[in-house]
């Protein structure tokens, strides 16, 4: 369970072992005119530093609504984090994200793009901006 820049909750179900796993991903932003929700997939890799830290690197790409089925906006992102296990089954991780959005389609009324407004255009139908990522991983 986690908070980005893009969406405001996040959830992950992660399969495999610290070298290589797979993710599943959903997430949803709820607030009054700002909707718009994800799921996609992703990649990722676990680094031990000591007996609690690591240094976790995801690569994810998720499908997001934002009011109609066509042309549905790809969210990919690159999220670097530092991990500090709490307990054997709780760890908490934060850290810098490169996000990148593909597609120019607007969202209908009530709905938000996840995109933030400081964005960089790198063609007119890709954007990237540069955010955070911070929460907890159980079991």
């Amino acid at each position: 369970v986690y908070y980005t820049d893009a969406m405001d909750v996040n959830v992950s179900y992660k399969g495999g072992n610290g070298k290589l796993y797979t993710m599943v991903v959903a997430s949803a932003s709820v607030a009054e005119g700002r909707k718009a929700y994800g799921l996609g997939f992703g990649v990722g890799r676990t680094s031990r530093l000591s007996g609690s830290l690591s240094v976790r690197s995801e690569l994810s790409e998720q499908s997001i609504y934002t009011g109609s089925w066509n042309n549905l906006p790809l969210l990919a992102r690159f999220s670097p984090s530092l991990e500090w296990q709490v307990t054997p089954r709780v760890a908490c991780f934060a850290g810098p994200a490169l996000s990148l959005i593909f597609g120019d389609r607007r969202p209908a009324i009530g709905y938000q793009d996840p995109a933030p407004a400081h964005t960089m255009r790198i063609a007119s139908h890709l954007r990237a901006w540069f955010g955070l990522q911070a929460g907890f991983n159980f079991f």
